[in-house]
């Protein structure tokens, strides 16, 4: 969605907004931002952040004191990140020009299919739907493993046509090398199989890499006994570019693959 003004009048908008209601600010941010990019992924981060607030305010786990912290917090990242919006940020980069179409009497060969290799490590990537951008822009990051075929990645909300979901990432997730665990809020939820499938990966002694999106309280998961990536007990929120921590987490994956 295009700003519905110039970013310098909405900018003073929104610094408002993220004091009085900073859940309706930040999904106003990520309806005009471009899906995918930087700014798209530190905004839903801090949204998924808010949102689980507010759930362990309903749930009565937070004192007073730890949740007015944690709101401030927030708050305070939010007005950093505006701060450091400029209008460009909320531009569709333009597609490159399409390649010339190739003269139909000129001979070509017919390519050659590419055979499964199953020597190939695959990764099962599993997560909540709502952080599908956020898997979407590490996928970005992983395109020269995957195009080299260093690596075969499969996403659990990616199934193919007609397949039934949760049984196709099942039988992914039997055969794969190494599980990806999309760490947010979202992926905590009784209404969705995705935790559950990932706790049945670690009874069955599966190799599980939790991916840790942001913050959050995972100790007595048996996740928080795992090796996480990014490295050095960091989040990809934490990052003041997260195209920084993507690449760390690519380049772990490709340290994997290379076994």
């Amino acid at each position: 969605m295009p700003l519905p003004g110039p970013w310098s009048d909405l900018k003073r908008e929104m610094r408002m907004k993220i004091i009085e209601n900073p859940a309706e600010a930040l999904k106003s941010l990520l309806d005009w931002l471009p899906i995918g990019s930087g700014k798209s992924d530190s905004t839903g981060i801090l949204l998924g952040e808010w949102n689980d607030i507010k759930k362990q305010e309903l749930r009565g786990t937070l004192s007073n004191d730890e949740l007015q912290r944690a709101n401030n917090r927030i708050r305070a990242a939010a007005l950093d990140l505006i701060d450091g919006m400029r209008e460009e940020d909320f531009t569709v980069p333009e597609k490159p020009a399409p390649a010339p179409k190739p003269d139909p009497m000129a001979p070509s060969a017919m390519p050659a299919e590419a055979p499964a290799n199953p020597g190939i490590p695959k990764f099962v990537v599993v997560y909540d739907a709502i952080d599908q951008q956020l898997c979407d822009r590490l996928n970005n990051h992983l395109f020269v493993l995957r195009s080299t075929k260093k690596i075969q990645m499969y996403f659990v909300h990616k199934a193919p046509a007609g397949a039934d979901m949760v049984a196709w990432a099942q039988q992914e997730i039997a055969t794969a090398a190494y599980i990806l665990a999309i760490i947010t809020p979202n992926l905590f939820n009784d209404e969705t199989p995705w935790f559950g499938m990932i706790m049945q990966a670690l009874a069955d002694g599966r190799r599980v890499i939790p991916i840790r999106m942001q913050k959050m309280d995972i100790d007595g998961t048996g996740l928080e006994k795992l090796r996480a990536l990014p490295s050095q007990n960091l989040t990809v929120a934490d990052y003041g570019n997260t195209d920084a921590a993507y690449a760390e987490i690519a380049k772990e994956i490709a340290r994997l693959a290379a076994g």
